[in-house]
């Protein structure tokens, strides 16, 4: 019996009617948050409540959260993760005014304060971005997707395997499919996402802004993506692929650059196999190819066809 591998992406959940690519995340804050301003530059302050618990005001929160990632993003936040690796503070470290002595010379040390404290105010504020995206999780209404003939027919529920980089239970709840491995988190769980960028800051060098280092390299830190904690989590997932699989079937998943270690592990632990590997006719079959050819694949690529899909 030739088993399948089926890994899943964001493709799958919106050729079903599903609002759950990144732009679709971007138009739910402007909507749910319709009195933030996304023209806003200010690093919004908290306040404390009677239980000293530090409370942010939302429409604040996310009126700077979209002016800071509008920055660096397209119209359709189609890089939304990555540009969590690349946010740009330089406007907000430039507007703090410059520090002098009573003799009039600059006084870096105040300087260097000032820096570190907006650095703090932005580490509690900025990761309350991965708040809102699980918030917004929350909303996608699976109850109108509609299973596609094609889909069922190619899957048998008992042999096959599915690697989901979905936050929803789509797969589950649609198809009463059981044995999917959601590999960056479910609704209800903690889910993983951000960027797979180096540090900030190598061998504790100092940054453009003296004293703000500690502060960026935590928001740095708090949006980085764990793969490698993803996959020793389900490493049990990937040690079973084996000789098991010989068809890897990829519906709606990019093959982007932040997600290469889980396809190489792919290719490594189905190496011994005679494994084909098959995209929707409508991809770029030439790019796909290239992109496993570069991470160790030598055997062959298809393309396949769902209606609706297109």
């Amino acid at each position: 019996m030739r088993r399948k591998l089926f890994v899943i992406g964001t493709g799958f959940d919106k050729s079903h009617g599903l609002d759950t690519l990144y732009q679709d995340f971007y138009e739910y804050l402007k909507s749910e948050y319709s009195e933030a301003d996304e023209y806003n530059i200010v690093v919004p302050d908290a306040t404390i409540d009677h239980h000293g618990n530090e409370i942010f005001d939302k429409n604040e929160v996310v009126g700077y959260l979209l002016n800071l990632i509008n920055r660096s993003e397209d119209q359709y936040w189609s890089s939304f993760e990555s540009t969590l690796g690349k946010l740009d503070f330089s406007n907000e470290f430039e507007e703090l005014p410059e520090c002098y002595d009573r003799d009039g010379d600059r006084n870096l040390f105040h300087e260097a304060y000032n820096n570190e404290d907006l650095a703090v105010k932005l580490s509690k504020c900025v990761p309350k971005i991965k708040e809102l995206f699980s918030e917004w999780i929350k909303t996608i209404d699976i109850s109108k997707a509609v299973p596609k003939k094609e889909f069922i027919e190619m899957v048998d529920e008992e042999s096959d395997k599915f690697l989901s980089f979905n936050y929803t239970l789509t797969l589950e709840e649609v198809y009463n499919i059981k044995n999917v491995y959601h590999i960056h988190g479910v609704i209800g769980e903690e889910l993983l996402i951000g960027h797979t960028s180096a540090p900030l800051f190598e061998n504790g060098q100092d940054g453009k802004y003296i004293g703000s280092e500690h502060g960026l390299e935590m928001i740095h830190n708090i949006l980085r993506k764990d793969i490698e904690g993803a996959l020793k989590k389900n490493i049990d997932f990937f040690e079973d692929l084996g000789e098991n699989i010989h068809d890897i079937y990829v519906y709606g998943f990019s093959c982007g650059k932040e997600d290469e270690e889980y396809l190489r592990q792919i290719i490594e632990k189905t190496a011994k196999s005679d494994v084909t590997w098959y995209f929707l006719e409508r991809e770029n079959l030439s790019k796909k190819e290239n992109i496993l050819k570069n991470l160790g694949y030598k055997g062959k690529v298809k393309s396949y066809h769902i209606k609706g899909t297109d």
